[in-house]
């Protein structure tokens, strides 16, 4: 007689999966510890440990076949009646119906195709190069993906300080495979079809304030209960990483996924540029030239320059365009030079410089007739008067025949 004690192992199928399946329709009472051990029942069929054993090892690759249908198990309400499992409708003898609900279409060379139903289409996984971005000033970008259980979802932009990312919808459950509990996005438990109770906090999770297995956003190293509520880009962010995954210490042994909308707004002030360009076909405009003391310039309209002519001597001879406005943030001056004269090479010193400043500029030391263009690059400073001088003690002299400024904010000229 055998031992009440002693273990039952399911038999070794042969085959071992036969391609074939029974679809199989039952009622399980609707009750949640009911469910559990339904689960917990089928699931005994997943585990190689409760087949027979043989020297091929049989019984982990029966165990392989019963775990994807486990996990596809769904519960919905009983209609009360019954369902065929196929159907055959006049004049649509082409269509097939699975006990999926799933519907197939026949080809002509006598394959299938599945036809997706609403809500059977699967959002794309990790998005990548190419994604559309929210412009800034306040707008916004939608982002609909597949988030899996075992990985995280990098959300498609970089946020700053002040931006908001809002999750819009969220469906589907993951299993952290230490139980045999299902969560949904907002870490209540799945059951009967249903997201209803069961949250709970554990510790050793990336976020032990928010429920367990619920999606959690993360900002720059910073993880952040999405799932309560949009999330304002804290102080100090600045073109930082976000991503989404399960608030699970160990992600990576997980099963399931989930489909997630969330739009993320762009709150960034929008920051106008302008260039202004002056001679060189571009008239005068602003430009102010001085002719008086050590200066010695005139502006030509007919070539639309500003012509040069150094006078020789013991003093600091310069001749200079100037433009004064007010406070305003430059971020590149170009002008461009044209020497007619050898130049002192001790003395020579021509370029830009800001602010009545002449120590605190651009300089180059021309020495010998050329086209000189002086270029500052890509800066960043607030100022009030720009200085254009083509200087020198004797000769050197010259043109200034082209001015490019552009800046940040409202143009001052």
């Amino acid at each position: 007689m055998q031992s009440p004690f002693s273990k039952s192992f399911f038999d070794l199928p042969d085959p071992v999966d036969p391609g074939e399946y029974w679809c199989v329709t039952i009622k399980v009472p609707k009750s949640a510890k009911h469910m559990q051990a339904f689960m917990g029942v089928i699931y005994d069929l997943t585990q190689w440990i409760n087949w027979q054993r043989d020297r091929a090892h049989t019984g982990t690759l029966a165990a392989r076949v019963w775990k994807p249908i486990w996990q596809a198990i769904k519960f919905q309400e009983c209609s009360g009646e019954s369902t065929q499992l196929y159907e055959e409708v006049n004049d649509m003898v082409a269509f097939r119906q699975d006990c999926d609900c799933n519907l197939f279409v026949k080809c002509c060379d006598g394959t299938e195709k599945q036809v997706l139903l609403k809500g059977q289409a699967s959002p794309p996984g990790q998005p990548g190069a190419g994604s559309p971005q929210p412009a800034p000033g306040g707008g916004t970008q939608q982002y609909c993906n597949k988030l899996r259980a075992n990985s995280k979802l990098l959300i498609p932009t970089l946020v700053n300080t002040g931006d908001v990312i809002t999750i819009d919808s969220a469906s589907g459950a993951g299993n952290d495979n230490t139980t045999l509990l299902w969560y949904c996005p907002d870490g209540q438990h799945f059951a009967l079809n249903l997201c209803g109770g069961g949250q709970s906090t554990y510790g050793p999770d990336p976020l032990p304030t928010a429920f367990h297995m619920a999606i959690i956003l993360n900002i720059a190293g910073v993880f952040y209960d999405i799932m309560a509520g949009p999330i304002t880009v804290p102080g100090g962010v600045s073109n930082g990483q976000a991503y989404l995954q399960v608030n699970d210490g160990n992600i990576f042994d997980n099963s399931g996924d989930y489909d997630v909308c969330l739009t993320v707004t762009n709150n960034q002030t929008v920051t106008s540029t302008w260039r202004h360009l002056f001679l060189g076909g571009a008239g005068k405009g602003s430009l102010v030239i001085p002719a008086t003391g050590y200066t010695d310039g005139a502006y030509d309209s007919a070539l639309d320059r500003v012509d040069v002519t150094l006078d020789g001597g013991t003093g600091f001879y310069y001749a200079d365009a100037n433009l004064a406005f007010t406070s305003t943030t430059i971020t590149r001056i170009v002008a461009t030079f044209v020497v007619t004269d050898d130049g002192v090479p001790s003395s020579s010193r021509t370029g830009i410089t800001f602010d009545a400043a002449i120590t605190d500029g651009r300089f180059i030391s021309p020495k010998t007739p050329g086209t000189y263009v002086v270029d500052t690059g890509p800066i960043m400073e607030a100022h009030t008067l720009i200085y254009f001088i083509l200087s020198n003690r004797t000769g050197n002299d010259g043109y200034i025949t082209s001015i490019m400024v552009e800046g940040n904010g409202t143009d001052p000229f």
